[in-house]
């Protein structure tokens, strides 16, 4: 039987930048002059986080319909009802037995036979 193994990884980065800007006015007069002094000061600041979430790698032997980890009669009787109730679009890949790409009869049938042979 082939084995399926899975794994899912997700990055989420995050940035968030704020601008602070101050401006102060001064003015001093003197008999002679008058002046005006102006100062600005501007304060930046980044923050940046990173989330990553990776999942181990979990591995489903083929077959396994109903997803319980083992290959047996139950999950061979799950995908001939499925089938009879043509709902096969709810049944996981892992159920494809054969690995021809889809979930049909000879799915069922090939683990019966597997089971019966001792091969399981």
């Amino acid at each position: 039987p082939v084995v399926t193994t899975t794994t899912t990884t997700e990055s989420i980065t995050t940035t968030t930048q704020t601008t602070v800007s101050e401006t102060t006015t001064a003015e001093v007069t003197t008999p002679e002059l008058t002046t005006a002094e102006v100062t600005e000061t501007t304060v930046t600041s980044e923050t940046e986080a990173t989330t990553t979430i990776t999942t181990e790698p979990s591995e489903t032997p083929q077959g396994d319909a109903n997803g319980d980890g083992e290959v047996s009669v139950r999950d061979a009787s799950l995908i001939a009802r499925m089938l009879a109730e043509k709902r096969t679009d709810e049944l996981p890949l892992s159920a494809d037995f054969n690995g021809d790409g889809e979930v049909s009869v000879r799915d069922a049938a090939a683990i019966a036979k597997a089971l019966a042979k001792g091969e399981i």
